[in-house]
């Protein structure tokens, strides 16, 4: 559905601009990284049933227009109506029935988006008279699924893959790697690429595996990669790329080497730039998580406090040079890191992957709260329910000093109470059959 909803952005955009009288010269779809950014003009479409949360626009030149007197409504502007005609072809064209949204424009203090790069990406469509941008973060086909809570997905799986693939240390070009590749592809589901620098640091990349394909007699995969947050220098031919995937709830790592760029035909003269990558031989087993998990049976709650950042780039704001503060929901913890859980947007302007944060927690066995440092590993936007978003994060405990250590001792022991008791459910049921 991501590929669908893709699509209709490009077409409505289109349409939006023909409806309004003007021609679009270039269309260009593109990527994005985690990042700000300015608009002249900006609005926020959000969409409701639908395979997209909310959709900023944003344009400039005389498609930026404001109202021509203090009295007129925003939503009787040229970029007023704009957006009212690219909702309705937007919810129009949608691969879902019944969806529903509305226009919320925003003022020029607000003319700021800040973007995750985690499956998100931007339409330019240039006209003789400005140019109309759309941005949005698109649902995967797996988390449309899950939401819905339909068997989509394990009837892909059982169809797929071996029955005990999850018993396995490794998948093998064989048996396992087609239809894992498969998998992945239909299910939409994010990769992480992680490529070894000169100066012996490792550079990460989110990936989106689209397709595999056939060049040359060569199989290769079709992956469309999200720019790190820093700029960095282009893949090399023949670069060796260590991957991470998900299936079925199983961790995979591969190796892969880069082929080279190509593109992806969205329509006709309108292409999304990618990358190609040799076929794995195998698929080897991989825990991230080093230890067991487990979610917790009370609601935990916790606050993710970020330090002043002092040495953020020309996007910093006051906002990021004092402390910030967001309370969010433990959703599973192990001895070594915990995903978390918050509203929607609440953690999108000041944080991303690699930055290092003081996590407290509220156990209900310790009322008054502990805090530990960590590093956020992973940050993404999940459909947790039927026309539902929520921030996700996974966070990685650190030890920076005797106060971590101490706390790390307590999780441990919390999470080893929480595993007796569960182990010791299961035991229960499996003596009542």
């Amino acid at each position: 559905m991501l590929r669908e909803t893709l699509r209709v952005l490009v077409e409505s955009g289109g349409a939006a601009l023909r409806r309004a009288g003007y021609d679009s010269s270039e269309i260009t779809v593109r990527p994005l990284r985690s990042r700000q950014l300015m608009f002249p003009r900006l609005a926020l479409l959000r969409v409701s049933n639908g395979t997209v949360g909310q959709v900023y626009v944003g344009a400039d030149g005389e498609l930026a227009a404001g109202p021509s007197s203090a009295d007129q409504p925003p939503e009787q502007t040229a970029f007023g109506l704009l957006c009212d005609d690219l909702l309705a072809a937007l919810l129009d064209g949608m691969p879902v029935q019944q969806p529903t949204g509305a226009v919320h424009p925003l003022g020029p203090q607000s003319n700021t988006v800040i973007t995750r790069g985690v499956r998100t990406f931007v339409v330019r469509f240039e006209s003789d008279v400005g140019s109309l941008y759309v941005v949005g973060e698109l649902a995967s086909r797996g988390e449309i699924e899950a939401a819905k809570k339909s068997d989509f997905e394990t009837s892909l799986i059982n169809a797929n893959l071996p029955h005990d693939f999850r018993k396995r240390e490794e998948l093998t070009a064989a048996d396992g790697v087609p239809g894992a590749i498969h998998c992945l592809s239909e299910l939409e589901t994010d990769i992480q690429l992680e490529v070894a620098t000169d100066d012996t640091e490792i550079r990460v990349y989110n990936g989106l595996l689209w397709q595999q394909t056939s060049v040359e007699e060569r199989q290769l995969l079709k992956i469309v990669m999200f720019p790190p947050r820093d700029p960095a220098p282009p893949l090399r031919l023949g670069d060796v790329v260590t991957g991470h995937c998900t299936v079925g709830g199983s961790t995979f790592v591969f190796e892969t080497s880069y082929a080279g760029p190509d593109q992806i035909d969205l329509l006709t003269g309108v292409a999304l730039p990618c990358h190609l990558f040799t076929l794995p031989e195998r698929l080897v087993a991989d825990q991230r998580r080093r230890n067991y998990r487990i979610e917790p049976r009370a609601v935990v709650r916790a606050e993710l406090i970020r330090q002043p950042q002092r040495d953020d780039d020309a996007t910093s704001s006051p906002e990021t040079e004092r402390e910030q503060v967001v309370h969010v929901d433990v959703a599973d913890i192990s001895f070594s890191g915990v995903r978390l859980v918050a509203r929607l947007d609440e953690l999108r302007s000041w944080l991303v992957p690699g930055d290092c944060v003081r996590c407290r927690f509220i156990f209900p066995e310790h009322a008054e709260g502990f805090e530990v440092s960590g590093e956020v590993r992973r940050m993404t936007t999940v459909m947790f329910e039927h026309d539902r978003w929520q921030d996700d994060v996974g966070l990685e405990f650190l030890i920076l000093d005797d106060d971590d250590r101490c706390v790390m001792e307590t999780i441990r022991d919390y999470v080893l109470a929480e595993q007796r008791v569960l182990l010791s459910r299961r035991v229960q049921l499996a003596q009542r059959r």
